[in-house]
């Protein structure tokens, strides 16, 4: 949360009371366990095809931004950033993560997103859960650039969208922890 318009002098004092409530409980062991709970909570209720609550999806790099921010933000408030992007390369460039993480990151997050925007653009509605009919799937991977080369353009998305899983996954279970 930020004020966006009004009065500057109740803005300063809504922005510190935000700041305060941001970083009142010291990050440890305990936070972290909150943190993973509340992600497999989502994950549970998400349908298995969910580009967003999936395993791997974007509220796993959206979780890990979130608690980084909680975790380093009053130390280092360059870090807490609205824009996910923008938060990961703050992380980087303050060694918080590695070049390597902030690239599986990045990139399995904007894949992520520019299959949702995809899906969005075609159906005209708010979409994140890739298809599951073999032509509506095929018509996806086909509008994000995969050609069939030896595989269907479908297999070749689904392929992408299991390494870009994994890889999050993976990055978001050992990063956020105690």
């Amino acid at each position: 949360a930020r004020p966006v318009h009004g009065d500057p002098t109740f803005a300063a004092e809504l922005t510190g009371a935000i700041r305060d409530a941001m970083f009142g409980t010291v990050w440890g062991p305990a936070v972290a366990t909150e943190i993973r709970s509340m992600r497999e909570r989502l994950e549970v209720t998400a349908p298995a095809r969910s580009l967003k609550r999936g395993p791997g999806g974007m509220v796993d790099v959206e979780f890990l931004v979130q608690a980084f921010q909680l975790k380093y933000g009053r130390q280092l408030p360059d870090v807490c950033r609205t824009n996910t992007w923008d938060s990961l390369d703050a992380f980087r460039d303050g060694s918080l993560i590695s070049p390597a993480d902030h690239a599986t990151l990045s990139d399995s997050f904007s894949f992520h997103r520019l299959a949702e925007a995809r899906l969005r653009i075609v159906t005209n509605r708010p979409l994140n859960e890739y298809p599951q009919p073999p032509e509506e799937l095929e018509k996806l991977a086909r509008r994000m650039g995969f050609r069939a080369d030896g595989t269907t353009a479908r297999e070749r998305l689904l392929g992408e969208l299991t390494r870009h899983a994994r890889a999050t996954r993976e990055a978001f279970d050992r990063l956020v922890r105690e």
